[in-house]
C-alpha cells in the first residue's frame, strides 16, 4: 500500500513539474486575434507553469510573426521545437483545416479536430480543462477582453517610430467607416459631419469607394488619408488584400490617427472601433508613450 501510495504521488509530481504548453493559433482579423491572445496571456499569468505558443504565421489573414509588430509582456515563443520530443501525439493544425468543418463540437467545452489520423481538443475556454493535458489550443477570440489587450499587448518601438511620422499638426475629427463584410449606412456619417464647420477629418475605412462619396456630399471639407483600402468590394480585407504587411500597417495607422483624433466618430459594430473608443475613453492605448 505504501509503495502504491509512493508511485502514484510520483507520478503525480512527474506530471506536475512537466513543461505543460497553450497555443494560441490566430483566428479572425486582427483585433480578433489580439482579444484571442490576450485571453491566452491571461491564463497563462494565473497558470505560470504552462508556456505560451503563438502561431499566427499559418493564420490566412496574417501570416507574420507577432514580434515584428508587437511587445507581450509575458514570455512566449513562436517556435513549435519548444515542445518537448516525447510529445508524440502533438500536431500543428493548420488554421484552415478546423475551418472546414472537420472541428465538432464536444459537449459545449470544446472542439475535437481529426488530423493526420489523430483527434486533438481545440479548447472553446480555458476554464474547462484538464491538469493531466500537457498541450492546451485555443483559436477563439478571448470574448475580445478590451483591459486584457491593453494589458498584455504593446505596439513594438520599431513600429513606432513608422506610425509617429504619421500626424495632423491641427485639430481634426477621426472617422471610422467599416463597409464590407460589416455594413454601415455612410447617410448616416455624412449627415452627422454635416454639423461640424470648417472641419479637417481623418478617414480610416476598408470602403474603397468611401472617400469619394464622402467628398461629393461634403465638398467644402478637408479630408486626409494616410492609407488606401483594397480594391475589393464585400470582402474583409484581412483575408482579400494578399499583401498582409500592408493590412496590419494600414490597421495600425488608422487606429493611431483615431486614437489621437480631436472627435470620434465609429463603427460600434466593428472590433477596430469598439478598442480605439475603448482607449480614448479610458486614456490609455497599445501604442507606447
Amino acid at each position: 500500500m505504501l509503495f502504491l501510495f509512493a508511485n502514484n504521488y510520483f507520478i503525480y509530481l512527474y506530471n506536475f513539474y512537466m513543461d505543460k504548453y497553450i497555443i494560441y493559433q490566430g483566428s479572425g482579423g486582427l483585433i480578433h486575434m489580439l482579444g484571442g491572445l490576450a485571453y491566452c496571456c491571461d491564463f497563462v499569468s494565473k497558470n505560470k507553469y504552462r508556456k505560451l505558443i503563438i502561431d499566427i504565421k499559418n493564420h490566412e489573414a496574417y501570416q507574420n510573426s507577432f514580434c515584428k509588430y508587437f511587445d507581450l509582456s509575458i514570455n512566449y515563443s513562436e517556435d513549435y521545437n519548444i515542445i518537448d520530443k516525447e510529445l508524440t501525439h502533438f500536431y500543428k493544425i493548420p488554421l484552415t483545416h478546423m475551418d472546414k468543418n472537420n472541428a465538432i463540437l464536444e459537449r459545449g467545452l470544446g472542439y475535437i479536430v481529426r488530423y493526420e489520423n489523430t483527434f486533438v481538443k481545440v479548447n472553446k475556454s480555458l476554464n474547462k480543462y484538464s491538469e493531466k493535458e500537457r498541450i492546451l489550443y485555443y483559436c477563439g477570440t478571448g470574448g475580445n477582453n478590451r483591459h486584457l489587450i491593453l494589458k498584455f499587448i504593446k505596439v513594438n518601438e520599431t513600429i513606432m517610430e513608422e506610425l509617429k511620422k504619421y500626424k495632423i499638426d491641427k485639430e481634426y475629427i477621426g472617422v471610422h467607416f467599416r463597409n464590407t463584410d460589416i455594413k454601415n449606412n455612410i447617410n448616416d456619417y455624412i449627415k452627422q459631419l454635416q454639423q461640424y464647420k470648417n472641419k479637417c477629418i481623418y478617414l480610416a475605412t476598408d470602403d474603397y469607394k468611401a472617400l469619394d462619396i464622402f467628398k461629393k456630399h461634403l465638398p467644402d471639407t478637408e479630408f486626409i488619408t494616410f492609407t488606401k483600402p483594397y480594391d475589393k468590394p464585400c470582402e474583409n480585407i484581412h483575408f482579400g488584400n494578399p499583401n498582409k504587411d500592408e493590412i496590419i500597417m494600414n490597421l495600425l495607422i488608422d487606429m493611431y490617427m483615431l486614437y489621437n483624433s480631436n472627435v470620434f466618430i465609429w463603427s460600434p459594430l466593428s472590433l477596430v472601433s469598439k478598442l480605439v473608443k475603448f482607449m480614448r475613453d479610458n486614456n490609455k492605448s497599445i501604442f507606447l508613450l
